[in-house]
């Protein structure tokens, strides 16, 4: 009913800004409303700071703006990873799913798996593999090469083949295609 479900990006402003002979940060102003609905919504603010070691810094800050249901399902980051990041480590619950109702039954270590392991594969086709309470996590290809994502202090995270639109659309599990790349979120908070 709150259609947050449609949100639409829309870019408000972009500055660059060189640190140093190493070193540039982008700083992109996003609104993020349903369609028709100016007044609610939210105000972000991410700040990407580019090292010539090749890390990249993302801080990032979510205002909400206008009239907002009591609670949000998620708040976090998607992206996607090429298809040979599919080896994962994290510091955080596991070895199985952790959701917020569900965390006590899985103990914090550190753990590994493959982005096909984290799959839970439900008769009806669901939001599923979040890991939470991680401090980091990583997706490697099999030489070890790819993203680190840190937690301050925390993040959950969920990686596969599918988006969460694919799985909301499909009906059994036969109607899941598995796309060419990974799906990786990066929550800091999940209902």
């Amino acid at each position: 009913n709150w259609r947050l479900h449609q949100l639409r990006t829309r870019v408000v402003d972009v500055a660059l800004k060189q640190l140093d002979k190493t070193a540039a940060q982008v700083t992109v102003k996003l609104r993020l409303a349903p369609p028709a609905h100016h007044r609610r919504g939210f105000d972000q603010t991410s700040v990407y700071t580019f090292l010539g070691s090749g890390d990249i810094i993302i801080d990032t800050h979510l205002v909400p703006q206008g009239e907002m249901p009591p609670q949000l399902p998620r708040v976090g980051l998607m992206m996607s990873l090429g298809k040979q990041f599919d080896q994962v480590q994290w510091l955080g619950r596991g070895p199985g799913e952790s959701y917020p109702d569900t965390k006590a039954s899985q103990l914090i270590g550190h753990w590994r798996a493959t982005v096909d392991q984290l799959f839970t594969n439900y008769i009806f086709p669901q939001e599923n593999g979040l890991r939470s309470a991680c401090r980091y996590v990583a997706l490697t290809n099999q030489r070890g090469q790819g993203l680190l994502a840190v937690g301050c202090p925390s993040l959950h995270f969920s990686a596969g083949w599918h988006t969460p639109q694919d799985l909301e659309k499909a009906r059994h599990p036969h109607e899941l295609v598995k796309r060419d790349d990974i799906t990786l979120i990066l929550d800091h908070a999940h209902n």
